[in-house]
């Protein structure tokens, strides 16, 4: 509460330094049109834009330091999500005060909180986010959700062979083969975290669950992904289990975490690049 107090007389006294910048800017402009076309007034016009000028520099200085004090509250509100959305709260109400700079910063902030910086896909916080919304939403509505837990089979040996940062690319295509199998808003990929990846279908029974999940293998034995041959193979494969249900309010969404990951592991021990799935 008290960081919000902080943040919105920050903001406040920002839309009055704005307010104070613009009217002293106009009169600066009027002073100049003024000096121009006044020539036997010259002197004191001239010495009253100068006093503007000064002004000016001075609102522009306390502007500044605002701003400043600003973005130290911001840089240490966005290390929280609950920060976070007091942060987004508190600028919504204040929008009118609060420049272009500010939104594209916390924009930028939010996403950067919710999302993997190397594939771009969704991090385990918005995906639990997500996951939370529409846990809720399928509970009330009695929908099946789906959930996929995709795994790269023998990633740490592509590691090892071919380095960390062919590693990483690798992870990036990983993710564009599988954000091409998902298409509709209300779906979503996510990057669990290593080389672990989470898709979540809306009101999907395990049949489109399925059908998804083997397009997604299909896709990656036809990208023909170079890999070593630790088991044989030469081509990259996942390993994905599924679960699919219909959420109720008894159970935490995080159950489907467990179930997916369990099936995920009986997928990688009858050989890996397997499905594995359970409707419950």
């Amino acid at each position: 509460m008290h960081q919000k107090n902080e943040l919105s007389e920050l903001i406040a006294e920002l839309g009055v330094l704005q307010d104070k910048l613009i009217q002293l800017q106009e009169e600066r402009d009027d002073l100049e049109i003024a000096l121009t076309t006044a020539i036997e007034h010259g002197d004191i016009i001239e010495y009253e834009l100068e006093s503007i000028n000064a002004r000016l520099k001075d609102e522009i200085g306390h502007r500044q330091l605002a701003e400043s004090r600003l973005k130290m509250l911001v840089d240490t509100l966005i290390s929280k999500q609950s920060d976070l959305e007091i942060l987004v709260e508190t600028l919504i109400e204040h929008g009118d005060s609060v420049d272009a700079q500010w939104w594209k910063q916390l924009c930028n902030a939010r996403q950067e909180a919710e999302h993997d910086s190397l594939t771009g896909l969704v991090n385990r916080r918005g995906l639990d986010q997500y996951l939370e919304k529409q846990w809720l939403l399928h509970s009330n509505l009695k929908q099946p959700l789906s959930l996929l837990v995709c795994d790269i089979d023998y990633f740490k040996a592509y590691n090892d062979t071919f380095g960390h940062l062919e590693g990483d690319e690798c992870l990036k295509k990983v993710a564009t083969i599988l954000r091409q199998n998902v298409t509709r808003e209300s779906d979503l990929v996510a990057r669990f975290g290593g080389e672990e990846f989470v898709i979540i279908l809306a009101n999907t029974p395990l049949e489109g669950a399925l059908s998804c999940a083997n397009r997604i293998q299909k896709m990656f034995a036809d990208a023909k992904i170079p890999h070593c041959k630790p088991n044989d193979k030469s081509y990259l494969t996942v390993s994905i289990g599924i679960v699919s249900k219909i959420p109720t309010m008894d159970q935490a969404f995080s159950e489907l975490f467990e179930q997916g990951d369990q099936l995920l592991y009986l997928a990688k021990r009858q050989g890996r690049n397997q499905i594995c799935y359970d409707a419950v």
